[in-house]
């Protein structure tokens, strides 16, 4: 009798044991989701205020240079300002078609562009710097429209790891709309990579951010940053759901999925 009585007793202590547990489970699960995508959320927010600010610096700008008739130091004092006067602009430059602005110069671009606590300036462009077939001033040409680049090193410009948002400039000659050249904005990565490192989730998470190709622009682990993609990682690993996960994101999905980290392998989850 004792013996059944204490087994039965100890059943449902154990179902209703089973049962908070499970219960528990969900909501630690549910608060966990909650949390993650909140803090994604606001992340991609943040950066997209900022982003969405800096393009408009160079779309005005383009305007006013369309529009207006400025000199060649009145031009080079307005960059200055664009630079100087907003901190989240890395370096700003103005690059003109060949010969269009001087017709003794095949390139023609000056640059402002932040170094420690100074706003530096020289002019870019020559055979080795070759700006009319850079990413930067190429695809805004071809595509008749402002462009983000993707993630590069800037070596001979700002010497920089940075992201360049073009706009291109246009002069009405004969009746035809002509391309003259483009008006950029550069934000430097490293800006990105402290806005997300600072993001933190209970013990062990973390973030990173990739660009629309897939390659990791910021990552704790600094030898995935503009070495390493989604892609890559996941065909090293021939992990086909990380493969899925990459292509979800870079065409703008989002979601919350099973995750394996990519610093141990240990199972995890991932918002994005």
């Amino acid at each position: 009798m004792i013996l059944y009585i204490f087994s039965s007793i100890g059943m449902i202590f154990f179902l209703i044991f089973l049962y908070n547990y499970n219960i528990s489970r969900k909501i630690v699960r549910k608060n966990l989701i909650t949390n993650a995508e909140n803090l994604t959320s606001l992340t991609v927010s943040k950066i997209e205020n900022v982003l969405n600010s800096v393009q408009k610096i160079p779309q005005n700008f383009a305007k006013i240079i369309e529009t207006s008739d400025y000199s060649k130091e009145e031009l080079i004092n307005l960059l200055y300002q664009m630079v100087n006067n907003n901190p989240e602009i890395y370096g700003a430059a103005l690059a003109f078609e060949p010969y269009y602005y001087d017709s003794s110069q095949k390139y023609y671009s000056p640059y402002f562009y932040r170094h420690s606590d100074e706003v530096l300036f020289k002019y870019i462009g020559d055979e080795k710097y070759n700006y009319f077939m850079m990413d930067w001033y190429q695809i805004p040409k071809e595509l008749n429209c402002p462009v983000w680049s993707e993630p590069y090193y800037d070596e001979g410009g700002g010497n920089a790891v940075m992201a360049t948002y073009s706009v291109p400039l246009y002069t009405t000659l004969e009746g035809q709309r002509r391309f003259i050249g483009v008006v950029t904005a550069n934000i430097s990565l490293t800006w990105l990579q402290k806005i997300v490192s600072s993001i933190k989730i209970y013990e062990t998470g973390y973030g990173f951010l990739i660009s629309k190709n897939g390659t990791f622009v910021t990552h704790p682990r600094r030898d995935f940053i503009m070495n390493e993609s989604i892609f890559s990682i996941a065909e090293a690993r021939k992990d086909g759901r990380l493969r899925e996960i990459g292509r979800a994101m870079i065409s703008g999905g989002s979601g919350f999925v099973p995750f394996r980290g990519m610093f141990v392998e240990k199972q995890g989850w991932l918002a994005y």
